[in-house]
């Protein structure tokens, strides 16, 4: 499953450069962005495939998951940190205080400060690949493998979601290749990042089913034997949420703010607005994360809903539509099958979550 997903969403990467290079024909009513060439967001490409209601729909898929994925950090944080302090508050509380951390980096108006940070919260994501890695090869293995089930059928759906979230990078894919100043080495680094990415995961899964098997928590920090090791795994997920968060949640801002006239680089009231606008986002999403504390069923929700929407369907109906008098008919007929794949995949996926969450 790990290596259909990784081998359909770098090709369907690759076809977004591809749409981005398409010439723009149509006016738009949402400013001279849509002639640029390359085109410079997503949500050009929707508009130049499928007018302004591929605009709306793409916008609407792509906010989504990304206030997701922001309540995905509050859940992570506030289940580590209750891991690590269980005699303090209890994971929402400490949701809560994660928000009230993570509430004034949403409010900076160049995020360039936070790259730091973010560098941090990427070793800590490689770090974290070598912990587990490092439990297997010292013994880590579980005695109770013999009794784990090669295929789990009822659970098969949510899988879906959870693999596709692995590699849900394609919503930032058009502005690296519109700032690249040499887009025909875009195929090439796509490939080396999803070598890396590819590579952790399989070695992560791999380690944490041999392990760990059907009794594998939603998260596998959680199994690690308690120790230095494990301690260590456990501070490294905290890290993820402070560096990722701001980062996230700022093309919603952004869009929300050119929506109700804000600023945050302004002053007085376009400022004031601006800053509501992030502290109510940031409070909507800690929320979620309180209400549906369930990582494993959410993180599905979200891949199906959203993710296989955005790097899987999405790219290749923009490249049939633009590009569909050009191909040859295998390609054609490759891209109607990954957008069948990934149609059956979302739906299964998302009616599993939605179930799973309701008897939650």
């Amino acid at each position: 499953m790990l290596a259909l997903l990784c081998g359909v969403t770098n090709y369907t990467g690759k076809l977004i450069a591809r749409c981005q290079d398409h010439p723009c024909s149509v006016d738009s009513k949402f400013g001279p962005t849509k002639k640029c060439n390359p085109l410079q967001t997503f949500e050009d490409i929707g508009e130049s495939a499928f007018g302004d209601a591929g605009r709306y729909f793409i916008t609407f898929v792509l906010y989504t998951e990304l206030l997701g994925t922001c309540g995905l950090y509050f859940i992570l944080a506030g289940d580590h940190l209750a891991l690590l302090f269980p005699d303090y508050f209890s994971p929402a509380m400490f949701m809560a205080i994660t928000a009230a951390c993570i509430l004034p980096t949403t409010w900076l108006a160049d995020l360039s400060a936070l790259s730091s940070i973010g560098l941090v919260g990427a070793l800590s994501s490689i770090a974290l690949t070598g912990v587990v890695v490092y439990t297997f090869l010292n013994g880590g293995v579980s005695d109770g493998f013999a009794e784990t089930a090669l295929v789990v059928p009822e659970t098969l759906p949510l899988t879906f979601g959870l693999t596709s979230f692995v590699f849900a990078g394609h919503a930032v894919f058009p502005n690296i290749y519109a700032s690249m100043e040499d887009k025909e080495r875009f195929p090439e680094i796509l490939d080396k990042s999803y070598a890396v990415v590819g590579t952790a995961v399989m070695l992560i899964g791999t380690a944490g089913y041999l392990m760990y098997g059907d009794q594998a928590a939603e998260e596998v920090t959680f199994n690690l034997p308690t120790g230095i090791l494990a301690t260590t795994a456990t501070a490294l997920i905290v890290v993820n949420p402070f560096a990722k968060f701001a980062l996230t949640l700022s093309p919603v801002a952004r869009g929300l703010e050119r929506a109700a006239g804000f600023d945050i680089a302004g002053s007085g009231g376009k400022r004031a607005g601006a800053l509501a606008a992030r502290s109510g986002l940031v409070l909507g999403t800690l929320y979620f994360a309180t209400s549906v504390p369930c990582f494993g069923i959410v993180m599905a929700l979200i891949g199906s809903f959203t993710t296989l929407v955005v790097s899987v369907i999405f790219p290749s109906a923009c490249y049939l539509k633009l590009y569909g008098d050009e191909l040859e008919q295998s390609e054609i007929y490759l891209n109607y099958f990954v957008v069948l794949l990934g149609f059956v995949c979302a739906v299964s996926g998302t009616a599993a979550a939605v179930l799973s969450l309701a008897s939650a």
